[in-house]
C-alpha cells in the first residue's frame, strides 16, 4: 500500500513541476549565457560578431621615450625601423647609411627606431643616451620579444596616427634591411592608389600545423585554412591615411602573433586597405653589392658593414653594372 502511495505522490509532483515550467516558459522569455568563448568564436575578427562591438587597443602602452615633435616640419616620407634595444650597432649603421637620407631637410623625410623595453638597466641606461644625442628613438612600453611583434607594428601605426599624421608615406623596416629611399619614393610618388601597402605580396599561405615548427599556429588562434593575402614584414610601406585606418582595425581584429600576416593581412582586409605588390621589395638577401640595389628598393639580412658597403657603392658614380 505504501508503495502505490509513494507513485501517486512522485506522478503529483511531476505534473506540479511540468505545469511551473509551461507558465515560466510562457511568461517570462529565455535567458541565454554565452559559452566563455563567444566573444572570440573566430580568432580572426570577433568584431563580426554582433556582441563583440567593443573596442580593445592591442598597444595600450605609454611610450617610455618618445618623440612627438618629429613630424614638426613638412614630412613626406616617416620612416621607422623597427630594432632591439641592444642592437645599436645595426641603428648606427642604418643613420650613417640609407637612413641619411632623412638628414637632407630638403628630402622631407623623418626617420626613428622603434623598440620595446628592455629588462637591463644597463642597455637602458645606454639607450636614453643614443636617445639624448640623436633624438631619433621610439621606446614603447611592451616587451621586446619576437612574440611580441604585431604589438610592436600596432605601437607603430599608433605613433605614427598621433605623432606624424600629416606625412605622406610611412615605411616600416628591420633593422637589418638596407633601403634605396629614392627608388621607394619614385615607386610611392608613381602609386595612384591613396589608401594601400606596398610591399613584397604573398598568396594562398596556409597555417603551418607541424607543432615542431617556429610557425606553428593551432586551429584555436586561427581558424582558417588559408592566410589572407598580405605582404613580407621585413619592409613594406603605406599612405598615412592606410596606416590610421590599420590602427583603427587592430583595435576590432583580434591580437594575432604572426605580425606581417596580422597587420597586412587580417587588419588590412577588416579596413579595406589595398595591398600594392611591387618586385622592388625583396625579402630575401641579394648580394651585398651596389649593382644589386640600383634598381631595388629592399634587400633582407644585411650587417652593419654590408650595409655600409652596399651604401658606398650604390652612390658611386664611377660603378659600372652589367
Amino acid at each position: 500500500m505504501k508503495r502505490w502511495v509513494q507513485v501517486l505522490l512522485f506522478v503529483l509532483l511531476l505534473g506540479m513541476l511540468m505545469q511551473c515550467a509551461l507558465y515560466y516558459n510562457s511568461h517570462y522569455p529565455q535567458l541565454v549565457l554565452p559559452s566563455p568563448q563567444t566573444a572570440f568564436t573566430s580568432t580572426v575578427d570577433p568584431a563580426r560578431h554582433s556582441n563583440a562591438t567593443a573596442e580593445v587597443d592591442p598597444c595600450p602602452y605609454p611610450f617610455q621615450i618618445n618623440q612627438p615633435d618629429a613630424c614638426a616640419r613638412a614630412t613626406e616620407l616617416v620612416i621607422v625601423v623597427v630594432t632591439a634595444v641592444k642592437n645599436f650597432e645595426d641603428r648606427q649603421a642604418v643613420r650613417e647609411t640609407w637612413g641619411s637620407y632623412a638628414t637632407n631637410s630638403s628630402h622631407n623625410t623623418t626617420l626613428v627606431f622603434l623598440l620595446g623595453t628592455t629588462s637591463s638597466a644597463d642597455l637602458q641606461a645606454k639607450l636614453k643616451n643614443e636617445s639624448r644625442r640623436y633624438r631619433d628613438i621610439v621606446q614603447g612600453g611592451f616587451v621586446d620579444s619576437y612574440r611580441n611583434l604585431s604589438i610592436k607594428s600596432v605601437a607603430l601605426l599608433k605613433w605614427v596616427s598621433l605623432y606624424c599624421n600629416t606625412s605622406r608615406f610611412v615605411l616600416k623596416a628591420d633593422d637589418d634591411m638596407y633601403v634605396n629611399v629614392p627608388n621607394l619614393i619614385s615607386a610611392l610618388r608613381a602609386e595612384k592608389k591613396t589608401v594601400f601597402v606596398m610591399g613584397h605580396t604573398f598568396t594562398g599561405a596556409r597555417p603551418v600545423q607541424n607543432k615542431n615548427s617556429k610557425w606553428y599556429t593551432p586551429l584555436e588562434d586561427f581558424n582558417e585554412k588559408v592566410y589572407p593575402r598580405y605582404t613580407s614584414g621585413t619592409a613594406y610601406s603605406m599612405s598615412t591615411k592606410a596606416a590610421f585606418l590599420l590602427w583603427e582595425a587592430a583595435k576590432k581584429v583580434r591580437l594575432f602573433w604572426l605580425e606581417d600576416i596580422y597587420i597586412t593581412g587580417l587588419c588590412a582586409r577588416k579596413a579595406g586597405v589595398s595591398l600594392v605588390h611591387h618586385g622592388g621589395f625583396n625579402y630575401a638577401k641579394l648580394n651585398p653589392d651596389g649593382c644589386s640595389y640600383r634598381k631595388a628598393i629592399t634587400g633582407h639580412r644585411n650587417t652593419a658593414e654590408e650595409k655600409r658597403k652596399i651604401h658606398k657603392e650604390v652612390y658611386d658614380p664611377k660603378l659600372v653594372c652589367k
